[in-house]
């Protein structure tokens, strides 16, 4: 009867012995770094050539100038303009034939219409994509800036630098590429 006990005591105490010390690390300077509250990294990863595939979206840099539309009704001038986009030292142009520089202005509303993306200097104008150097012809105005009656108060929107003494109202209702 000793003899049983002392080979169930063997079963149960044998595997027990090996779970503990499977459970166990010879390395006990490991450590655990949140990186994000869905991504876990070891210390020890962050030592060696590993690199995150974190995404990192650059700040914006460039002026985005927008004129006045309506809240509720979001109209725009329907005559139309037409230009090359052009993208200089943090400013967005549309050149006309000329070659003359026109500061670019988007309207207020509808507030999702115009994106700016940073990274590829594009332009997404109600889900048109215009790179620098497309050529667009849409809807818009063409205005004098007065900087000394600036109602829109277009200097405290971006870079003051970038405003022109033309400017281009560009819309977003009739576009085309």
């Amino acid at each position: 009867m000793a003899n049983i006990t002392a080979k169930i005591s063997l079963i149960i105490c044998l595997p027990t012995a090996l779970w503990l010390s499977g459970c166990s690390s010879s390395n006990t300077d490991a450590t655990i770094t949140t990186v994000e509250p869905t991504q876990v990294i070891d210390s020890q990863a962050e030592n060696s050539n590993w690199t995150s595939a974190k995404v990192i979206e650059p700040t914006q840099k460039t002026s985005i100038f927008r004129y006045y539309t309506d809240p509720t009704t979001q109209a725009q001038a329907m005559a139309s303009v037409e230009g090359v986009f052009k993208w200089q030292k943090g400013c967005l142009y549309l050149i006309q034939k000329d070659g003359s520089y026109m500061t670019a202005m988007f309207p207020k509303y509808p507030e999702n219409a115009v994106k700016w993306n940073e990274y590829n200097k594009t332009l997404s104008l109600n889900g048109y994509i215009f790179k620098m150097g497309d050529y667009i012809t849409t809807n818009g105005q063409y205005s004098k800036y007065y900087p000394d009656n600036d109602i829109e108060e277009y200097s405290k929107q971006g870079d003051a630098r970038c405003l022109t003494p033309m400017l281009v109202e560009i819309g977003t209702i009739d576009l085309k590429k």
